[in-house]
């Protein structure tokens, strides 16, 4: 069983750097960037792009819908600051809607779909209960945003371990149950949020992984459980 120590670390030194780097340019009088608490949301950000290039960009619209949502928050709390009419960006919400019916084909719900053992699973202010039974299990992407995803892998396989699964949770859950002899490593960062492994049974340390879960939970949870 792996968990996802070694990448939140990895993530928090890269925000001291950054963070050391603005603040220097601050004391130098090269940038001002007012109270370092306004731009919260830009740190929720670089998580966001830091998690989506671990996972090697698997899953895009997920954690794009989280950065456009940081987004319009930076641009509540600094506009005024920088001359930026928050009421004049409305229009952005249409596009970013437009942009997701193009790219989903659908509006906003429940999207399910496993093809060649691949899972693609969205749950959007609703809630997804989905059983695979593949025998040859790749992997996918979970979504979950104001609602929930159940997924039961304990009757599929893995023909070339490892399976990765990439998931986006915010203000939702993910609960992944897997059979018993699976070998699970967590890459996730879960920032006011959990990541919890429940199974009553763990294989030896040193088995090779069937599953990597990577991802990023922000104000939701995950669990994995047999």
């Amino acid at each position: 069983m792996g968990d996802d120590s070694s990448g939140s670390r990895s993530f928090v030194g890269f925000l001291l750097v950054v963070i050391g780097i603005w603040l220097l340019l601050a004391r130098l009088d090269i940038v001002d960037i007012g109270e370092p608490w306004n731009w919260i949301p830009s740190f929720f950000i670089l998580l966001i792009l830091w998690q989506m290039v671990r996972a090697g960009f698997r899953n895009v619209i997920g954690p794009l819908i989280l950065i456009a949502i940081a987004v319009v928050i930076q641009i509540a709390i600094v506009g005024d600051e920088y001359g930026i009419e928050f009421d004049a960006l409305w229009p952005l919400a249409i596009i970013l809607a437009g942009v997701t019916v193009i790219v989903r084909g659908r509006w906003w719900g429940g999207r399910r779909s496993v093809t060649d053992g691949d899972l693609d699973i969205l749950a959007v202010f609703c809630g997804s209960e989905d059983r695979i039974t593949t025998s040859s299990f790749k992997g996918g992407r979970v979504t979950a945003v104001f609602g929930g995803a159940e997924i039961d892998l304990t009757h599929a396989g893995v023909d070339d371990p490892p399976a990765t699964i990439d998931v986006t949770v915010l203000f939702g859950a993910c609960e992944l149950t897997v059979p018993s002899d699976w070998a699970v490593e967590r890459r996730v960062f879960a920032l006011f949020a959990g990541s919890s492994d429940k199974r009553r049974s763990v294989p030896d340390r040193t088995s090779e992984p069937q599953l990597v879960i990577t991802g990023v939970v922000l104000f939701g949870g995950l669990e994995i459980k047999n």
